[in-house]
């Protein structure tokens, strides 16, 4: 159903994938064929039952998408390309992630039971570790820390400055925090110059200075 439950779906898909043993499907782009097998002529026979099994989990992986989505997955025929355009849309949105830090400093037990709770803490801890994996690569932790301190500043600002905010979220590209603060900081400065208003006369006054005439 979209960003809403893409971490849910990519968690059922890979457990039934893992229980029918055909997992590399979401990971390979064609079938790998060892070397005894090539040797052996077996090369074409296995490549046509690996393209057949494919297209079955394609159908499979259509009909768990939402019928308004699908448009959008089905020009994309294999297992591997269905899979990739899933996590392109739904793993580097921004607008996604605004959600999860937004649920992540309004989390409060209220009224609900403590298990209920914790499942809601759980789920966007899984969300958040989706979104920004742990990782060694120096320049992809500055990028996620980048993306963090956005997000947070977009998340504090008041109402209205919503249409600012929809207007960053729903945009391709995605600002630096430099960028974000000259934008805000630009919105927050004075006009440069005053705005004088003409004088306005009041119908009456007017009347009478022309009978007076």
């Amino acid at each position: 159903m979209g960003s809403s439950n893409y971490l849910a779906w990519t968690s059922s898909v890979e457990l039934w994938c893992k229980g029918q043993g055909v997992q590399d499907h979401l990971t390979n782009i064609a079938c790998v064929v060892d070397k005894k097998a090539k040797a052996s002529g077996e090369d074409a026979k296995a490549k046509a039952q690996w393209e057949k099994v494919d297209a079955q989990l394609c159908s499979l992986l259509w009909r768990s998408i939402d019928s308004k989505l699908l448009p959008l997955f089905r020009p994309f025929q294999t297992c591997y390309s269905v899979w990739e355009k899933a996590r392109a849309l739904y793993t580097n949105d921004i607008s996604r992630f605004y959600d999860v830090i937004s649920r992540m400093t309004n989390l409060k037990k209220q009224e609900s039971d403590m298990s209920t709770y914790l499942g809601q803490v759980q789920a966007v801890m899984e969300e958040f570790e989706t979104l920004m994996p742990v990782t060694t690569d120096v320049q992809k932790q500055q990028e996620h820390r980048q993306t963090l301190f956005l997000v947070l500043t977009l998340a504090g600002l008041p109402t209205d400055h919503d249409s600012v905010r929809d207007q960053i979220l729903a945009s391709p590209t995605i600002p630096t925090v430099d960028e974000l603060f000259s934008r805000l900081l630009r919105l927050a400065a004075p006009p440069s110059h005053k705005v004088v208003s003409s004088p306005t006369i009041d119908s009456s006054t007017l009347a009478s200075q022309t009978i007076e005439k």
